[in-house]
């Protein structure tokens, strides 16, 4: 059974099928997304300057790993899945 998901890009996806030997049912949809990093800010990207430690309480940025190019994640993600018999 397909579901609409919040993008009509990302459904969802109901199946049955087996985990650790018993019998279960999947609900999966995926991901998409650009790409990002987190870096450091200027002052601390010479890394032959930069104290190591000082780097723990260090100013991050996010940023695209590469704007030009638009990149995208892709994924999958298990939303739930349920036992339908207990094996004992």
């Amino acid at each position: 059974m397909n579901l609409l998901g919040v993008s009509k890009f990302c459904q969802v996806h109901e199946f049955i099928g087996d985990m650790f030997g018993q019998k279960v049912q999947f609900k999966v949809t995926s991901v998409t997304g650009h790409i990002y990093i987190a870096d450091f800010t200027p002052e601390y990207q010479d890394w032959r300057l930069v104290n190591p430690l000082s780097l723990f309480e260090a100013t991050t940025i996010k940023k695209e790993t590469n704007a030009e190019v638009k990149l995208f994640s892709r994924g999958i993600i298990i939303l739930n899945f349920r036992y339908l018999e207990q094996n004992n």
